[in-house]
């Protein structure tokens, strides 16, 4: 049987270490033992097989034919790119790290002795979500320490 063939390759191409062809063979022993036990709860026949292994050959060549048009590929950036300009125009405006710095300040001038939490607090309350929070924690640490 094809099934039979297809599990033993797959073995043989772990033991050779050849990774790619085994995650291949992998996927498409999965995908025909996902038909047959949606049929009959059995391993699947060789027809079944057949058709497995031809979308696969089908789904490949479409992704080879779409890498090789160079076109397709510009054409898909310009256009994530295009979406990703139209997507942040809906976020709020980002705080910039002098905006942050000045109210992380003025903070912990207003309020002696107060810890991490409280001045991060303060940001998100001020800022919502809009700003970034790994350079918030830096600011924030700065502005913490003693001034000698």
């Amino acid at each position: 049987m094809l099934f039979d063939t297809l599990k033993r390759a797959k073995d043989e191409a772990r033991l050779a270490k050849d990774e790619h062809l085994a995650a291949l063979l992998g996927t498409v022993v999965g995908a025909g033992e996902t038909v047959g036990k949606q049929r009959e709860n059995r391993p699947p026949n060789d027809a079944e097989m057949l058709v497995v292994i031809k979308k696969f050959v089908n789904g490949a060549r479409e992704t080879a034919g779409l890498l090789r048009d160079r076109e397709i590929a510009d054409k898909r950036l310009a256009r994530c790119g295009r979406e990703i300009e139209v997507l942040e125009g809906y976020l709020p405006r980002a705080p910039g790290e002098a905006e942050l710095r000045s109210a992380a300040d003025a903070f912990v001038a207003a309020n002696p002795g107060c810890k991490m939490g409280a001045v991060m607090a303060h940001l998100k309350t001020t800022y919502g979500a809009a700003f970034d929070g790994n350079v918030a924690k830096g600011i924030v640490t700065a502005a913490l320490e003693p001034r000698a």
